[in-house]
């Protein structure tokens, strides 16, 4: 398994240097739902979803506002939650069939930023290997995003640097 998630690193880090942006946190969503036994994976910034695949995907475009209180407690506390109540899951504008979800939230310098976050069909399919996958996984995004973060700065620095050179 820890081979699986090395891979699974490797492939995730070229969109995650992106950033939050919706086309490489798609592309994140895509890669990480066939490594769990969810049935659905959404990323979130700090105010909508900003990439979702899998089950009930018309539920959630991108670009959507977090409306899930849960989420939002996340995003303030920073605390991976485990949720399988109706009021934390089901929609809004139409019944879900997912009924559970990890939210994991995804850190800068100790602040969330986003939410990486698991759906399944039933809270049994939650069990301790499903969440220490799921926090390894934000762990690990949120370590890519300062590898993110680390670039903007360098490339910043350096045109600051060029300028100078010329002024």
């Amino acid at each position: 398994q820890s081979e699986r998630i090395l891979r699974l690193a490797a492939r995730t880090l070229p969109f995650m240097r992106q950033g939050l942006a919706p086309e490489s946190a798609q592309e994140v969503c895509k890669l990480l739902l066939p490594a769990t036994l969810a049935n659905a994976v959404a990323i979130t910034d700090q105010e909508r979803v900003v990439g979702f695949a899998g089950a009930e995907k018309e539920l959630h475009p991108i670009g959507s506002p977090i409306v899930k209180k849960a989420t939002l407690e996340a995003l303030e506390d920073g605390e991976l939650r485990v949720v399988a109540t109706l009021e934390d899951i089901d929609h809004p504008q139409k019944p879900t069939s997912l009924k559970a979800s990890i939210i994991v939230p995804m850190s800068l310098h100790d602040k969330p930023v986003g939410i990486l976050k698991f759906y399944y069909r039933s809270e049994k399919k939650i069990d301790e290997t499903q969440r220490a996958m799921a926090e390894g996984l934000g762990n690990l995004l949120s370590m890519q995003l300062s590898l993110a973060e680390l670039d903007a700065q360098r490339e910043l620095a350096t045109r600051m640097e060029l300028r100078a050179l010329q002024a």
